[in-house]
């Protein structure tokens, strides 16, 4: 062997002898990596940990709830606003027809030598009333009544012998309620 072949031999051992070198050293670090790992934290840095996730679990929970609840009351209120458009809707219509029937009232006592017309206003009368009975539109009389000003409109006041104060002796025109809301007061004179 010639001084070159063995100088070739003897980068070659050297070469080996670094990577053997390289691979103890990652072998070393990776250990380290590994024994980091299974170094535990403090029993007080577990709890400090589970109590700032119990809490921020019960925040969680709060904001669900209170999504629910909202959206619990968001139902709620579209529920009760579509069933005032569909109780009220009719209203002012209703209104309208208030005049038709006041109207048929006051045609009876005209017709009362006409038997075929006057029958004719009571079918229609009749009728119109059923159709307000449907739409659960209420017709009320308060003569003879103690005055409410809710549900009354007073048109004067009138001094009557015998007769109780704030009671009502005439009806001009009658009152009518749609479902629980006043759609027309009663038009009345009141005894002083």
């Amino acid at each position: 062997m010639t001084e070159k072949d063995w100088q070739s031999l003897a980068d070659e051992e050297m070469e080996i002898l670094n990577e053997v070198k390289d691979n103890k050293n990652s072998e070393k670090e990776e250990l380290r990596d590994v024994s980091g790992a299974l170094e535990h934290p403090s029993y007080k840095a577990l709890e400090d940990r589970l109590t700032a996730l119990e809490e921020e679990l019960r925040l969680e929970k709060e904001k669900g709830m209170r999504a629910l609840a909202e959206a619990e009351n968001a139902r709620r209120r579209a529920v009760e606003e579509v069933r005032k458009a569909r109780d009220y809707s009719l209203t002012e219509f209703a209104r309208e027809l208030l005049a038709v029937s006041d109207s048929l009232e006051q045609a009876m006592p005209i017709c009362a030598d006409h038997p075929s017309i006057k029958e004719g206003i009571e079918l229609t009368q009749k009728q119109l009333h059923s159709t307000f009975d449907k739409f659960s539109i209420k017709v009320f009389d308060p003569m003879g009544e103690k005055f409410d000003p809710i549900s009354h409109e007073a048109m004067s006041m009138v001094e009557v012998p015998n007769v109780e104060s704030g009671k009502i002796i005439t009806v001009f025109q009658k009152g009518y309620w749609i479902n629980d809301r006043l759609l027309r007061p009663a038009r009345v004179v009141v005894a002083k």
